[in-house]
């Protein structure tokens, strides 16, 4: 499968990793299975997703206001996420940002970059800051990507 999903960090972070054509099913699908797992969900601090090595990205606009829409429901279960999007084409990233867009209602705190060490970079940056991530809003740098 083209997009998987694994617990990491201690069970505090999640890592999606898509590669080569990545649809839209694959993503719900991933996505949906979590809905299944509230107990560890509810460990989640920090989220990456790898999208640097797709070739082709098969979604549509109205797939990713359903990923946008399986986001509100995690995000009843995992508040205060801080969620790393690495989309290093000019299509995929724009649809990473459409995403970040649609998802604002989770309360993540999400940014979409070009290369994995930005993303990195970032998440260590926020999670190591002693206050709590806000609820909502973008990271004002994600606009300069």
């Amino acid at each position: 499968m083209p997009f998987s999903t694994e617990f990491v960090d201690n069970h505090q972070g999640l890592l999606f990793v898509g590669s080569g054509v990545v649809t839209a099913d694959e993503i719900l699908d991933a996505k949906g299975a979590l809905l299944d797992q509230e107990t560890r969900l509810r460990r989640i601090r920090h989220a990456m997703v790898l999208l640097a090595d797709v070739t082709d990205l098969r979604v549509t606009t109205d797939e990713i206001r359903q990923l946008a829409r399986i986001d509100e429901r995690l995000a009843k279960v995992t508040s205060n996420v801080v969620v790393a999007v690495v989309a290093a084409n000019d299509l995929t990233f724009g649809l990473a940002r459409m995403w970040e867009v649609l998802a604002d209602s989770t309360g993540w705190k999400t940014a979409v970059f070009r290369t994995r060490s930005e993303a990195e970079t970032w998440l260590r940056a926020i999670l190591a800051s002693p206050v709590t991530p806000p609820r909502g809003g973008h990271d004002a740098g994600t606009a300069a990507l």
